[in-house]
């Protein structure tokens, strides 16, 4: 059985499973060179059928991550996404109603189906001779990619994801192979709403330079003021985060966000970050004594932030924590796809270190950044050297793609288990 995932949300991508072993997995960012590319995946999904050596008339499923997430009208007009960027926007508090209220009714199967049947008429119009397409639950493919990549055959599986098909939170229960629904979050959640406007109001573009505001965080101290007023915004209510009443539009000039505008950068993500921590450790604290398993894999967006992964994997009650290496938007092609393969945990195999070096298996990955050059052979030799010889570090700058961990950024390689490295 050949599966194709897709995804077509903040990250767009494809992944192709081929029986029970994935074959290939492509971004859309890598083809375009567009960060964070929200056009269709065409280019990456011509990718990865070419990798695999499988044509189009070949595939007999395609999984869809995002049932209405990003919306139909969004789908069908990608060129209107522009106009929900300001999460002080009309648009963006209309957006957060509109799938909140799908989710919540049963105007969101008809709306699925709608997206399902356009998106099937475009593959078939590309060629393709598919027996069925369906779509996913954002948190129903996170909790996948999780699981299914992470070493153990019993997990609980904590997702908390902005946007999520109008869902921020839910637990899933991995065992055996099969990813079982636990818990999900119903009503209207503060995080679909209060991170990308707290990052807006201290200067980072939201969802963009979330990354950003969490170095940011790294070099600032907590203001215990700004933590009590962001706690009132944001925060744990037993299983969930807590909820708001919508649509509630707000001003940047109001409130905690005008609070966080007058505060020095650094202190004011410092604060964000505390505040963040709380909850999201006490959710998790609860979800684990309340369905007794203290392995942990974690999924969704916010854990694309590993300061906040570091803390969870602290927590008293949670044995071991797994993070998949994308966590977010960017691993949701993985996850639809998985999904529907039946794949089984391990996927990855344990990953290990060792002296050998696979001079040709770096070199097409280079070529396949953009970048042709001996120079970033040499570098990656060195920091293979440095962490197989159980050393803390290994560092290089240049140019190592166009996605999170690229564009020209400075790269560091850390051991886990080097305290004094990772501190």
């Amino acid at each position: 059985m050949v599966v194709l995932g897709v995804a077509d949300g903040l990250d767009t991508g494809a992944c192709l499973v081929v029986d029970d072993r994935p074959v290939a997995i492509e971004h859309q960012e890598r083809h375009d060179r567009n960060s964070h590319s929200r056009d269709f995946p065409w280019k990456a999904i011509d990718a990865a059928l070419m990798q695999a050596g499988i044509g189009a008339r070949d595939v007999d499923l395609i999984a869809v991550a995002g049932r209405f997430t990003p919306p139909f009208f969004l789908r069908r007009h990608p060129e209107l996404r522009r106009t929900s960027r300001d999460p002080f926007s009309v648009a963006f508090d209309a957006k957060v109603f509109f799938q909140a209220m799908l989710r919540q009714t049963g105007w969101g199967a008809m709306e699925a189906d709608r997206a399902g049947d356009w998106l099937d008429q475009r593959f078939r119009e590309k060629g393709f001779k598919h027996q069925r397409l369906v779509l996913v639950d954002i948190h129903q493919a996170l909790a996948a990619a999780a699981y299914r990549s992470q070493p153990d055959d019993t997990a609980l599986i904590i997702t908390l994801h902005p946007m999520g098909d109008g869902v921020a939170c839910a637990a899933h229960r991995g065992s055996g192979g099969q990813v079982d629904k636990l818990w999900e979050q119903k009503g209207f959640s503060s995080l679909h709403v209060h991170l990308q406007r707290c990052a807006s109001a201290i200067g980072f573009e939201p969802v963009f330079e979330d990354q950003h505001m969490w170095s940011a965080a790294g070099r600032g101290e907590p203001d215990p003021v700004l933590v009590k007023a962001l706690d009132a915004e944001l925060h744990a209510e037993g299983p969930r985060l807590s909820r708001r009443s919508y649509p509630m539009p707000e001003s940047r000039w109001v409130s905690v966000y005008k609070m966080l505008a007058a505060a020095d950068k650094d202190t004011a993500a410092a604060s964000i970050y505390e505040n963040l921590r709380a909850a999201v450790c006490q959710i998790v604290e609860h979800h684990v004594a309340a369905h007794g398993l203290s392995t942990v894999a974690l999924g969704g967006a916010v854990f694309d932030n590993p300061r906040l992964c570091a803390d969870v994997a602290a927590l008293d009650a949670v044995e071991r924590v797994w993070v998949s290496p994308e966590p977010g938007w960017g691993c949701l092609a993985f996850g639809a796809a998985a999904s529907y393969a039946g794949l089984h945990p391990r996927l990855l195999g344990t990953p290990g270190l060792s002296h050998s070096f696979d001079d040709d298996a770096c070199r097409a990955a280079v070529r396949s950044a953009g970048v042709d050059s001996e120079q970033v052979l040499d570098a990656t030799r060195e920091i293979v050297a440095v962490l197989a010889a159980g050393q803390g570090v290994g560092r290089f700058v240049g140019l190592g793609g166009f996605g999170r961990a690229g564009g020209g950024s400075r790269s560091v390689l850390v051991r886990g288990d080097d305290a004094e490295a990772v501190e």
